[in-house]
């Protein structure tokens, strides 16, 4: 299956001496869409990690979309066959970047900041939430931040009227050194905090193995195992190499004594994921919000022959425990959902449970 036409080629030497006519199917050259629509069904067969705990056979998606495709398909219906295909799967670590657009694979991820929201609006409602904590949560003046790559960390108190309690603020990033650096001022600063919000609310990923277990080590008192991934052999069969144990030691400055709340939605993501996942198991922590994406997989990238990019989970991702949560994500102990509405009215529905619950320990 997968494999790109093959055509006779015949060559005439110094004179006519047959007369050859080969059939229309087997004399063409496969056209690029074809070849495009071939190799990423290929590429995808050999090394994708989670056909088995999605009980997706992929042999039979490839029979439903192999009929649209033909020489004459455009890069629109192109793209859009492939997205059909991806949808299958609801992996947010499977994408298609495309000059028509980028298409991930876990629909709800392309959802808006809100559930009365939609994917147009992503850039203003994020600004308008941000925008809130700064103005009616954060005392700005306390407040240190880090740009990492394509994200941003920062750490602050909260507001003194909004509890009585010394509540430090942080936003993690995972994409770099210099968010490693942040964290560990943050750990420092916070050791006068009586507790601590963790904000993983449209964590975008990063590092999680490097940078995550690094940050990690502040919020923890003592080493803690808390998954196991399995890398997918590139082979049609379903065999995996052996697993990966995955272990935070505490680091100093340590914070692993302080009550923490952990602030989730369904944008926390990747790195951001495995973080909740972490944190989720500490009997400090409790988690108030959405649950999160769910994509825990290494992330690799590839390339079409037209020169289309996408990824694909190459490995397999378990707690400790052997539970899944790929496609699942972290469930919060409190689930709180903002819309857009609270948010205009000023309101963080999510950090107000939180606040709740600080002021009633």
């Amino acid at each position: 299956m997968y494999k790109p036409f093959t055509y006779l080629a015949f060559f005439i030497a110094l004179t006519f001496s047959l007369s050859c006519k080969p059939s229309q199917t087997s004399n063409r050259l496969i056209s690029n869409p074809e070849k495009t629509f071939e190799s990423f069904f290929s590429t995808t067969q050999k090394n994708y990690a989670n056909f088995g705990i999605k009980r997706i056979n992929w042999d039979s998606v490839y029979q439903v979309y192999k009929p649209k495709i033909n020489s004459q398909t455009s890069d629109k219906e192109l793209k859009d066959i492939l997205a059909e295909s991806i949808y299958t799967l609801n992996d947010g670590h499977v994408s298609i970047f495309t000059p028509l657009g980028w298409v991930n694979s876990k629909k709800s991820h392309e959802w808006g900041a809100f559930p009365d929201r939609t994917p147009a609006t992503l850039k203003e409602d994020k600004q308008a939430f941000y925008t809130l904590l700064g103005a009616k949560y954060f005392d700005k003046s306390t407040l240190k931040r880090s740009n990492c790559k394509t994200d941003f960390s920062i750490y602050c108190w909260l507001k003194p009227a909004l509890t009585k309690q010394k509540i430090g603020y942080y936003i993690p990033s995972f994409q770099g050194e210099d968010c490693v650096k942040l964290a560990e001022q943050m750990a420092q600063e916070f050791q006068t905090a009586d507790m601590v919000i963790i904000d993983l609310r449209y964590n975008p990923g990063g590092m999680g193995y490097t940078y995550g277990r690094k940050i990690a080590g502040h919020f923890v008192s003592q080493p803690i195992d808390y998954c196991n991934t399995y890398q997918k052999k590139e082979s049609l069969s379903n065999e995996f190499q052996p697993a990966l144990e995955w272990m935070v030691r505490p680091a100093k400055p340590n914070l692993g004594n302080k009550k923490m709340y952990v602030l989730t939605n369904r944008w926390t993501i990747s790195a951001g994921d495995h973080f909740a996942l972490l944190l989720k198991l500490l009997p400090t922590a409790t988690l108030i919000g959405e649950n999160t994406v769910g994509a825990f997989g290494k992330q690799q990238n590839f390339e079409l022959p037209n020169g289309w990019k996408y990824t694909l989970t190459v490995s397999r991702h378990a707690g400790v425990d052997g539970t899944i949560y790929e496609g699942k994500g972290i469930s919060p102990a409190f689930r709180v959902v903002n819309t857009f509405k609270d948010i205009q009215n000023g309101n963080d529905l999510v950090l107000e449970k939180a606040i709740q619950l600080i002021q009633g320990q």
